[in-house]
């Protein structure tokens, strides 16, 4: 062997060496090191964290405006009367009865011999109507909003019918032990639900108007309205 052959042969079997003992220092001296407390990033329930909650956006509540008392004339007329279940409103201010704001309207109408039986049923001294005419009962309901002048009175007399050709009814009659009755005294913000009879010919399309006095704001009802 030359000295070239020898050198490398040395090499070789260093190289050997440093080989195994690093193979071997990896294998017995290395070790996994698992923290104690591992940090957790992952929000999911796998992952053992809670779950982001997600925010909610609750509108601002908006105060719904209390609506204007009207000052306008009732729009109704004898020609252009109410009908049933519609409210008319009005808004008085004269010597003889203060300020007035008040609601009236009708909830309920029954005629021909039903009107009579209940009629007939409240008190058996009711008269009967004459032949070829009937009753008209119409429960009202009545809203004093405003009253200068407490309580207010509500009651039959405020009531007059009239035919469809414009005629005023005129006749007598007293309908006793109305069951409820719409006559009475209400004092501002009171509401009353009650009855007021009228007698009408059979055949007729009468109306009836409450207050005729008040003129423009006189409250005009149809008494055939379903």
């Amino acid at each position: 062997m030359n000295k070239g052959q020898f050198v490398l042969a040395i090499t070789l079997g260093c190289l050997s060496v440093i080989i195994l003992t690093t193979g071997c220092a990896t294998s017995s001296g290395t070790r996994k090191i698992t923290p104690s407390n591992p940090l957790i990033i992952d929000g999911s329930p796998e992952a053992g964290g809670t779950p982001p909650v997600e925010p909610t956006y609750t509108p601002p509540s908006v105060a719904t405006p209390e609506p204007e008392p009207s000052t306008e004339p009732s729009q109704t007329s004898r020609t252009n009367p109410a009908g049933l279940h519609q409210v008319v409103r009005v808004d008085i201010d004269n010597w003889l009865d203060g300020k007035v704001i008040m609601e009236l309207g009708m909830l309920e109408i029954i005629s021909g011999d039903e009107a009579w039986n209940i009629i007939y049923a409240w008190n058996q001294f009711n008269d009967e109507p004459k032949a070829g005419k009937e009753y008209i009962l119409v429960k009202f309901r009545v809203k004093i909003v405003e009253s200068e002048e407490e309580p207010y009175d509500i009651n039959d007399a405020q009531f007059v019918a009239y035919s469809a050709t414009g005629v005023e009814y005129t006749d007598f009659y007293s309908v006793e032990g109305k069951d409820p009755d719409l006559s009475a005294n209400l004092f501002e913000g009171a509401e009353h639900i009650g009855y007021t009879a009228f007698i009408v010919e059979s055949s007729d399309s009468p109306v009836a108007v409450y207050n005729l006095r008040w003129d423009e704001n006189a409250m005009w009802f149809d008494l055939r309205s379903n």
